[in-house]
């Protein structure tokens, strides 16, 4: 699972820029069905809603578990 520690420093940034990246397509997609819920079925856009936050929840949780262990493993690298 810490597959990503194979990567060099640049390697990392590109993988935190991508995991960011996913995030806010996540809280756009949800603003966006969220605005637009008047043109869909209540219960259909409630699910989607849903969806997207727990998408949005696990990415969020996703992102800044795997910044903490980028930093400390850069940390060792650099002491």
């Amino acid at each position: 699972m810490v597959w990503f520690l194979l990567f060099d420093r640049r390697g990392m940034l590109l993988l935190l820029l991508l995991l960011l990246l996913l995030l806010l397509l996540a809280e756009r997609l949800q603003h966006f069905i969220g605005n637009r819920g008047r043109l869909f079925y209540r219960r259909c856009i409630e699910l989607k809603v849903h969806i997207v936050e727990v998408l949005l929840a696990v990415l969020q949780r996703r992102f800044f578990l795997l910044l903490i262990i980028i930093t400390r493993h850069c940390q060792q690298d650099g002491s």
